[in-house]
């Protein structure tokens, strides 16, 4: 009886939580917009000398006093209202009675190097784009932000310096937060980091691995793929014309940028929430993909029914998105940034797995051959060419170098728990996420609802793994569209993460300065 009891008050605990989000998504906080001066290089002799101008939101309605700072970052891309106002960050500041601040990265959205100061058309700035300078403007917001400009609540210096903050992220916005916590371990943060890649690789064909698992017509892609290949090698240029003419992408010269766009819709779609529409958008791809072709964009016999379905749907999706980047040309704004970051230290290219040691997932591979990081570097040294952009002449390889030791003893340090990291954070995981092989790993299995099944919380490095759940989907919270299963792990994970929030909380007088 007990345990029903249990059960039952769980049940309702989380059909509450449930109604609470639902009704809260409906509620527009207000967000104030400002802006905080940051030293364009924190660490030359002289660093106030220039300055970037770094963009913040906050919302402050909810904030009482011991509650907790939320420094939300959505990472490599501009900062919008909407991220605040209208996500399950708002939820979360409400429900620990905290603050949420969003904070742009540099060079990214509006935070650029003032006009006045450097050439902004100049591409040389982007030197002053690195992880350690990101680092480091987190440190100085957290250390020189006051947030009594921000609530109406009576703050003295005291309640200041006893502030809990939670550097919170998702995706490489949560590697950045951990990171950060590692680099600056007398910080007087937190940590929760949403789907975030802490392993480093230049060539990370796994992802494909996970979609393959999802994907029903994965065989069939594959072969097509296979037969692209085939095509490509041949060194044909009236085949790979017409093949290119096919896909509608004849304009894009690079066999490898062409291999780059042909299943572009795929990653997105992967890591997108697993919801209805996402379900009927990969099964309405795969229906198209095994039916016999209407039409023959092609006389030659020599290609498959299957490889002219996929041409049909690569040019409907062209035509219907904007391609990103496909190394056609240099992309522009944050894909420029980001596509520097990739060039100069984090590289996670998505790649076609090597012809050796992996011949099993080879012969399975949905992309080209074509696609290793030797492609894509070589599209480093396309778009940043010129010497004064490099370090060294080699695209800053020996920064690389030294950021993937950084890396590497950030991910020793959260596994092993030097100087109690995994204490003061939290990592989760979606089931499904493409990005899953360069997560933390830990051993030591808990189940956080108290049986052998759902969500598990590795106590090692304090990894939570929601069942059913992709890339970053936690922040996001759910929708309507999500199964009532999905629904319930996401509430049982943002339950988790209130009661580790107050956890912290309680123990912000303890290991920190």
């Amino acid at each position: 009886m007990l345990r029903a009891t249990a059960a039952t008050a769980m049940v309702l605990v989380l059909a509450l939580h449930a109604l609470r989000c639902a009704a809260d998504t409906q509620e527009v906080a207000e967000v104030a917009e400002r802006t905080i001066v940051q030293p364009l290089d924190h660490f030359a002799t002289n660093p106030s000398k220039y300055i970037l101008p770094q963009t913040y939101m906050v919302l402050g309605q909810y904030y009482r006093p011991g509650g907790p700072v939320l420094l939300y970052s959505v990472g490599e891309r501009a900062i919008q209202a909407s991220d605040l106002n209208s996500s399950w960050i708002a939820e979360l500041a409400k429900q620990t009675h905290g603050m949420a601040i969003l904070l742009e990265q540099r060079f990214y959205g509006d935070s650029i190097p003032q006009a006045d100061t450097f050439d902004i058309a100049g591409q040389e700035n982007l030197r002053f784009l690195t992880i350690e300078q990101m680092m480091a403007d987190i440190r100085r917001f957290v250390r020189t932000t006051d947030i009594r400009d921000f609530t109406t609540q009576k703050l003295g210096n005291k309640d200041l310096a006893e502030l809990s903050w939670v550097l919170v992220g998702g995706s490489f916005a949560g590697s950045l937060m951990a990171w950060t916590k590692y680099r600056y371990p007398n910080l007087n943060a937190f940590v929760l980091a949403s789907s975030a890649p802490m392993r480093l690789t230049d060539e990370y064909w796994q992802f494909d691995s996970v979609i393959a698992q999802r994907l029903p017509c994965a065989k069939l892609l594959s072969q097509a793929i296979r037969r692209i290949d085939q095509i490509l090698d041949s060194a044909d240029m009236q085949r790979i014309t017409e093949l290119k003419r096919k896909f509608g992408l004849e304009s894009i010269e690079s066999s490898e940028a062409f291999a780059e766009a042909l299943t572009i819709q795929l990653p997105s779609l992967m890591q997108a929430p697993f919801t209805r529409s996402v379900g009927e958008q990969i099964s309405e791809f795969c229906y198209r993909l095994e039916q016999p072709p209407l039409l023959h964009l092609s006389a030659s016999s020599n290609d498959t029914g299957t490889l002219d379905n996929l041409a049909l749907i690569t040019r409907e999706y062209s035509q219907h998105h904007r391609l990103i980047h496909t190394g056609a040309s240099c992309p522009e704004g944050d894909d420029l940034g980001w596509l520097w970051q990739q060039c100069t230290e984090l590289g996670l290219w998505q790649t076609a797995p090597p012809d050796q040691g992996n011949l099993q997932w080879f012969e399975k591979r949905l992309r080209s051959r074509r696609l290793t990081a030797a492609h894509f570097q070589a599209q480093c040294q396309v778009c940043f060419a010129d010497e004064a952009r490099m370090e060294n002449g080699n695209l800053a390889a020996n920064r690389k170098e030294q950021f993937l030791m950084f890396a590497e003893e950030a991910l020793f340090a959260y596994t092993t728990n030097v100087g109690n990291l995994s204490g003061s954070s939290l990592f989760t995981a979606g089931e499904l996420d493409p990005w899953q092989h360069l997560f933390i790993s830990g051993s030591g299995d808990i189940d956080i609802d108290g049986n052998n099944g759902g969500s598990k919380l590795v106590s090692l490095a304090n990894k939570l793994v929601i069942k059913g759940a992709s890339h970053a989907e936690d922040l996001r919270g759910f929708s309507e569209e999500d199964s009532a299963d999905e629904q319930s792990q996401i509430s049982r994970t943002h339950l988790h993460i209130e009661e580790t929030i107050e956890r912290w909380i309680q123990m912000r007088d303890t290991g920190f300065s």
